[in-house]
């Protein structure tokens, strides 16, 4: 195997788990609104950075390197502008996401975005980057959309079912505008201005009274998380923000229509914990799992993977 696959699917399942703990935070009130925990999230990506610092430390296989600060240079207008693009498209799909999750279980949410941003971003790529359409997109096309209903007809109410594909469809706009930053500019430079991009407009939802969530405002105390809920915050967010760069090189060093192929095994690790460990997981992590839920998550999530794989071989 590959070194950069087997990166992938290590990503593919901290992702997984990423996943769960998200819909634990939003359902069990740590944080209680998801434009708080987007703020949260966007915020906290800006830390990715971090991984600059440690650039003198020698990764023992060839290509493989941790980001450096000596490559990263002064943004043009080009890129400040596809930055706060993605950047934006990003914070609306993680308000968007976190909605879904408070009301629906993870193993449904999850494989719903995935396959709208999946089929957006192949479609925005064709428009607007001229790339070409994979051999197998009509049936790949054809399952994503199959599963989709299966899940929308017997597990979603038609607003969960909306705010899954508004993130979708924003997911895909922030993954194009990444592609994007990487063919014009290094990976080095891409990576740490994109990720301000992303702090931009939760410093944006800050300032805006009516979103409320200044720290003055005294009725907002309750959205800052208690001390061992940061903790799980915090954690999560090192969980995601590893899986992201290891999917960034995994697309850096191998094929990227393969790295996207193996997204849909995040949906495989999820349907695993879901039948698996449903029962055993907290109430607020929301995953039913009677034989009737099980059968239903097994199909839907399993036309999806499969569609989600065919979509991009």
């Amino acid at each position: 195997m590959s070194v950069w696959i087997f990166i992938v699917l290590v990503a593919q399942f901290l992702n997984a788990i990423v996943a769960i703990i998200d819909k634990y935070i939003i359902t069990s009130r740590v944080v209680t609104r998801p434009v708080t925990y987007a703020f949260y999230v966007s915020i906290l990506s800006a830390f990715a950075v971090v991984a600059f610092l440690f650039s003198w430390i020698p990764i023992p296989h060839d290509n493989i390197t941790i980001p450096s600060i000596g490559n990263v240079e002064y943004p043009d207008g080009v890129i400040i502008l596809i930055s706060l693009l993605a950047g934006f498209a990003f914070f609306g799909a993680l308000v968007s996401l976190f909605t879904g999750l408070k009301r629906a279980d993870t193993s449904d949410v999850i494989p719903v975005v995935g396959a709208t941003s999946a089929v957006t971003s192949l479609l925005l790529g064709f428009y607007f980057l001229k790339t070409s359409l994979t051999t197998n997109f009509i049936w790949g096309f054809a399952l994503l959309v199959l599963g989709t209903f299966f899940i929308s007809l017997f597990r979603f109410k038609t607003k969960t079912l909306l705010v899954a594909l508004l993130s979708g469809v924003l997911f895909a706009v922030h993954f194009v505008c990444l592609k994007v930053l990487f063919g014009y500019t290094s990976f080095d430079n891409a990576f740490f201005w994109s990720r301000m991009g992303i702090v931009a407009p939760a410093l944006f939802v800050f300032i805006i009274p009516w979103i409320h969530l200044h720290p003055k405002k005294k009725n907002m105390r309750v959205e800052f998380p208690k001390r061992r809920a940061v903790w799980i915050i915090l954690g999560n967010k090192f969980l995601a923000g590893v899986a992201g760069l290891m999917i960034l090189k995994g697309i850096e060093l191998g094929d990227v229509i393969i790295v996207q192929a193996l997204g849909g095994l995040q949906f495989v690790f999820l349907l695993f914990f879901a039948v698996l460990t449903g029962h055993s997981l907290p109430q607020a992590c929301g995953e039913k799992c009677s034989k009737y839920d099980v059968w239903q998550k097994t199909i839907s999530v399993g036309i999806i993977t499969i569609g989600f794989f065919i979509l991009f071989l």
